[in-house]
């Protein structure tokens, strides 16, 4: 079951094409892809409980391999012709060199021994997510437009969830999204995004080696739903976070579901085989946390041929 915040559908008109939707305004992207047809992509882990280093293809790629110290598969020819070319999106967020951490979007870091939110990937929801699809784009979809999709035509998509879960011991607050400079307005979905949010590769499977690289999606930070695997769950909170006042309650989860525009990598022109897919969050460090090191989950995915 994939959801959406209430506040993600403020002032929005989603239009469906089969699987895939989007969130646009009643004017800007009004035509999305006009044909699909869905895949077979199969997971390659055990169960989706299982933990990060349950598999050998997990245990196979280090938790802190990413695309600025990998290798670029010359057999991917469409989303990874060039790594800046995918971060020179909309919401594509700064380049990895420029400074990070919450002094960049005028957010303190958490003080020593204080209360302090701590996020992760939800990994048992990215897992169960995984699909693939092939859809046609045209230049004016909101997929084009925001830098999510490089090419239009036919492309071969896949789709997955990325649930953001606060495990620590304070809210994320981030407030007004009108008052702080890492937020981006979205003309598509017509809210603000804090900018390159989730980062999205799919590796080779050594780990190291990319196949090819996702948008560096920016986000609506917002209470969605606790997180699953607590009991007892956490309390409701008083005052719920959305999207006109961002952040994220202890227990809680914010999902972007892959039922949504930029929810996924390009993968056309990419061989069937085994691969690695590796969501990270809040990369850059700009929300402050107790720490940063568990802020990626990687899942093993075989894709199947076209």
């Amino acid at each position: 079951m994939h959801r959406v915040g209430a506040f993600k559908a403020l002032s929005i008109v989603i239009a469906r094409t089969g699987v895939g939707v989007c969130m646009t305004s009643a004017v800007a992207c009004s035509s999305q892809a006009a044909s699909h047809s869905t895949d077979v992509v199969r997971p390659d882990d055990a169960e989706p409980s299982a933990p990060p280093d349950a598999t050998a293809t997990d245990s196979a790629a280090p938790q802190d391999a990413g695309p600025s110290d990998a290798t670029v598969s010359s057999d991917a020819t469409t989303s990874v012709t060039a790594v800046a070319a995918a971060d020179a999106g909309f919401d594509s967020g700064p380049p990895e060199d420029t400074p990070s951490g919450p002094q960049v979007c005028g957010l303190s870091p958490c003080a020593p021994g204080a209360p302090c939110a701590d996020l992760t990937v939800d990994r048992d929801d990215l897992l169960a997510s995984i699909l693939v699809d092939t859809r046609t784009f045209l230049p004016t979809d909101c997929a084009m437009v925001e830098g999510c999709i490089l090419t239009p035509g036919v492309r071969r998509i896949l789709h997955f969830d990325t649930g953001t879960q606060n495990v620590g011991t304070a809210d994320v607050v981030v407030g007004d999204p009108t008052a702080n400079a890492c937020f981006q307005w979205s003309a598509c979905h017509q809210h603000y995004h804090f900018k390159g949010v989730g980062k999205y590769t799919l590796y080779q499977s050594d780990g190291s080696t990319i196949a090819a690289v996702g948008h560096k999606q920016g986000f609506c930070l917002e209470d969605v739903e606790p997180i699953p695997s607590l009991s007892p769950p956490p309390a409701n909170p008083a005052n719920p976070y959305t999207c006109q006042n961002q952040g994220l309650s202890v227990g809680w989860e914010d999902i972007y579901p892959n039922d949504i525009d930029c929810q996924w990598i390009d993968i056309t022109g990419v061989p069937a085989g085994s691969y690695i897919l590796s969501v990270i969050i809040n990369s850059q460090e700009y929300l402050p946390e107790s720490n940063y090191d568990n802020n990626e989950a990687r899942v093993p995915v075989t894709i199947l041929p076209p």
